[in-house]
């Protein structure tokens, strides 16, 4: 579905109309992320070009009301945009700042639910399953010490494991954890719990190598991976693209309840009147 606005000010209209209740600075870091600025949500924005376009993700609840926008440009996390600063003229200033936009101009937004970008976020609700029994059962918490070990041990399953080993030493330094079922010293399955506050991590990228899925090791990792993640935080997430069958049937069986959707609408900039 695409709906076409001819001014901000009817973006905002739509965005006020659709909005209320209250969102939780817990649901996403506040942060910046612009052309390599990062700056605290609370000081002055500072923009170093125009932006064509802006990308914004809406969250719902399972009813399908909207919680709240977050504003994305060029596929990076810019800016938390909270329901209490939605009626405020800060944001309609925002939206101009932003888009560099006149009154005069169409704004497309595009509200498409079948978008790459929609995602289910869940939230741990219920007890830590019993973790299963298995032979060749060993669990690994890769600390950076052990990083170079761990990238050792996947060498003889380089092609299915490579790719995550780019992103993992940042990841790691950015206070994710990583965990393993180890198997004749490879890597057979792996998960991670990530931080997003002091109170909420998520268990993130959770991956079986193919011959060994469907027998258990995911879900007795994940419990292994919740149970840790409990000692030091009150809420666990998963979140997910709303077609992954097999992560949603994964995230019900571990006991995560449906949260909230995400969808992104696109506003782009139109030289069309």
């Amino acid at each position: 579905m695409y709906i076409e606005f001819k001014n901000i000010k009817s973006v905002m209209k739509f965005l006020k109309e659709h909005t209320y209740g209250h969102v939780s600075k817990d649901i996403w870091d506040c942060n910046l992320w612009f052309y390599g600025k990062v700056e605290n949500l609370n000081n002055k924005i500072f923009y170093t070009d125009k932006i064509k376009n802006i990308k914004l993700y809406k969250f719902e609840d399972v009813s399908g009301v909207l919680q709240g926008v977050a504003v994305v440009s060029y596929n990076r996390f810019c800016v938390n945009v909270y329901l209490d600063v939605l009626n405020t003229i800060d944001l309609n200033e925002f939206f101009h700042s932003l888009l560099n936009e006149s009154e005069n101009k169409p704004i497309w937004v595009n509200c498409c639910r079948d978008y790459v970008a929609n995602t289910v976020i869940k939230e741990f609700n219920g007890k830590v399953n019993e973790t299963l029994s298995m032979q060749y059962y060993f669990k690994e918490d890769f600390k950076e010490d052990k990083f170079y070990n761990a990238r050792e041990l996947t060498i003889a399953d380089k092609d299915y494991f490579d790719y995550n080993w780019h992103h993992m030493k940042a990841s790691m330094e950015q206070g994710i954890r990583f965990f393993a079922i180890i198997e004749n010293n490879k890597i057979i399955s792996l998960a991670g719990l990530a931080p997003f506050s002091t109170t909420r991590a998520e268990i993130v990228c959770v991956k079986t190598k193919e011959q060994y899925r469907n027998k258990g090791f995911s879900k007795a990792l994940c419990n292994y991976v919740i149970n840790e993640g409990f000692q030091e935080y009150s809420v666990l997430t998963w979140t997910t693209h709303c077609n992954n069958n097999k992560s949603i049937s994964l995230s019900n069986a571990l006991n995560f309840k449906h949260l909230i959707n995400t969808y992104q609408i696109i506003i782009n900039r139109s030289k069309s009147v």
